[in-house]
């Protein structure tokens, strides 16, 4: 089974898993900036920035839990797909062989799973930063 064909099967489910983890990093990124929201109508008597905190600590929530549920799900009926392809092209095996293999495509959706999402979630969290502390002082971002 090529990782071609893979994609070219699934490729709406991996967009919309994509989707998802890219909305769960930008939210996350939002975080600090409502906080200052919170505290700036915390002085001033409001409690406006601390219903806006909580309706996005809300959505991160719901966001992050539906992406989890679904790639859970996602990523079962991929392992199971590719693994009856490769038993079944693996007949003529001993048992150790398929375990091993079976082992290997388990690794594999693991990563795509858990570790990319957080890999992507890293990296816009980064992009973000550099991109917040551009805009805030130019100066602390060209590090003169």
């Amino acid at each position: 089974m090529n990782v071609k064909a893979i994609l070219k099967r699934y490729r709406l489910k991996f967009g919309f898993t994509l989707l998802l983890v890219l909305l769960e990093a930008g939210l996350a990124i939002l975080f600090p900036l409502f906080i200052g929201y919170a505290i700036d109508s915390a002085i001033n008597g409001s409690h406006q920035g601390v219903l806006y905190l909580g309706v996005l600590g809300l959505s991160a929530l719901i966001v992050g839990v539906g992406r989890r549920v679904f790639d859970s799900r996602f990523y079962a009926n991929i392992y199971q797909y590719i693994g009856s392809n490769a038993l079944t092209s693996m007949q003529d095996n001993d048992s150790s062989k398929k375990s091993a293999r079976l082992g290997m495509i388990r690794e594999l959706i693991e990563f795509l799973e858990n570790s990319l999402p957080e890999l992507i979630g890293n990296v816009i969290g980064l992009i973000g930063v550099i991109g917040i502390i551009a805009t805030l002082n130019l100066n602390v971002f060209t590090v003169v």
